[in-house]
């Protein structure tokens, strides 16, 4: 009786995770933080197989020395999720970490936008500037440059270029920036190996005009993704079709503009993350509230939209994915075998979503090269989680970095999305 018992129970328990890996198989999960708020916004692979998680807290617990506002955060994880170390920047005001990545030299790049006039900043512009450090593995600053005009300006993505140095994207609101339209204007800097500035480049109308991704071309140009609200300026004879459109420019390695085009419908666009795929094309993923235009299909509220572009920006397929209510993209990676992977949140619990476990679960998707969704997972408690980047492993399983939020989650702007610890998982589909 007394074995009957034990194997009633090993059945039990085996049926419990047989029916959670029905879903997805969560090797493991991890949540980090302090007393205050915790916000990731970046992961990156480092060569070693270690992980690099970038955002900003204002748990001030956490940090060295005097007390501050808001810090920009560097966590260093192994391939386990076990915490090697961290780092902390900033000043006494505001400093926000958007996006970190590891050199072909073993550096650490870290990018995003500080208020702060003192501390570890050294050239303090404007209101906000933005801000790029480099570190040596033990966080240790090694170079740290401030970027922008006299008002407000953020970066967004940073990578390094093929050809040597950097180079990021981001919006500007400063009027004595060259170029400047007027409102938020796309941002795009190309810097040296030390964050020397080789060119700088403004495009955008009297609307606002956010760049939130770049990745760079075959042929050492770039490729520009963000949102437009403005139908002059660099945009003078290009279609406004309703409130924000997705805005993709070509840039030739200099930053001068080879073609750009907009895209979407009468509704609110998003564009978060594009790459490049193995023709030469391009594949965009954010979100959409349209049902017209480029977009069909829409099943409520915004969807996830996935763009095909051929080299010369025409589209190839355009596909959404979502339920009847909020669905958003922010990450998007090309896995091994040329499909896409997707991360982002649901709130919805029909449509493509099998389910919902809480008010806003974070949400992956993989789809195939040719646009068809292959299958979808969510992840969540009865709480509110968002996942805001993902990756691909050295063992073949997958990553998200995310949060859970704190208080009532705003569905968007940066500013919504904070979060009350952030949130890692790795995953086999």
């Amino acid at each position: 009786m007394v074995f009957l018992r034990k194997l009633l129970i090993v059945l039990f328990l085996m049926a419990g995770v047989l029916v959670s890996a029905s879903h997805a198989l969560i090797h493991w999960e991890k949540t980090f933080g302090g007393e205050g708020g915790d916000n990731v916004r970046n992961a990156a692979l480092r060569n070693d197989g270690s992980l690099l998680l970038t955002g900003f807290s204002d748990s001030t617990e956490l940090f060295t020395g005097r007390s501050r506002k808001v810090e920009i955060f560097e966590i260093l994880l192994n391939g386990r999720g076990q915490q090697i170390r961290s780092g902390h920047f900033g000043g006494m005001n505001e400093d926000r970490g958007y996006t970190g990545i590891e050199t072909s030299t073993g550096k650490l790049v870290i990018a995003g936008a500080s208020a702060s006039t003192e501390g570890d900043r050294s050239d303090p512009r404007g209101l906000w500037d933005g801000w790029v450090l480099q570190t040596d593995d033990a966080f240790n600053i090694e170079w740290e440059k401030s970027f922008g005009g006299k008002d407000n300006d953020s970066i967004r993505e940073i990578i390094e270029a093929k050809d040597g140095g950097y180079i990021f994207c981001g919006y500007t609101q400063s009027s004595n920036l060259e170029n400047h339209h007027g409102g938020k204007d796309f941002w795009i800097v190309r810097l040296d190996e030390s964050g020397n500035i080789l060119w700088e480049k403004v495009y955008g109308g009297s609307g606002f005009d956010m760049a939130y991704s770049i990745a760079q071309t075959s042929d050492y140009g770039f490729i520009v993704a963000g949102y437009t609200f403005s139908s002059n300026g660099d945009l003078k004879g290009k279609t406004h079709r309703g409130n924000g459109d997705w805005w993709i420019i070509k840039l030739n390695r200099y930053g001068d503009i080879e073609w750009h085009e907009t895209y979407g419908g009468a509704g609110w666009e998003e564009p978060r993350k594009v790459a490049v795929t193995s023709d030469k094309g391009y594949i965009i993923t954010g979100v959409t509230g349209s049902n017209d235009g480029h977009l069909t299909g829409n099943r409520g509220g915004w969807d996830v939209w996935l763009l095909k572009l051929n080299r010369s920006g025409k589209i190839e397929w355009s596909k959404t994915f979502g339920g009847s209510n909020h669905d958003k993209a922010f990450s998007l990676i090309i896995d091994r075998r040329g499909n896409f992977f997707i991360a982002g949140y649901t709130t919805s619990s029909d449509g493509d979503v099998s389910r919902l476990a809480g008010g806003m679960d974070a949400w992956v998707l993989r789809v195939s090269s040719s646009g068809t969704l292959m299958w979808e997972h969510t992840f969540g408690t009865e709480k509110d989680e968002c996942a805001e980047s993902i990756l691909q492993l050295p063992d073949g399983t997958y990553l998200f970095a995310g949060g859970v939020f704190k208080g009532k989650p705003e569905v968007a702007g940066d500013d919504g999305r904070l979060y009350e610890d952030y949130w890692v998982v790795n995953f086999q589909p």
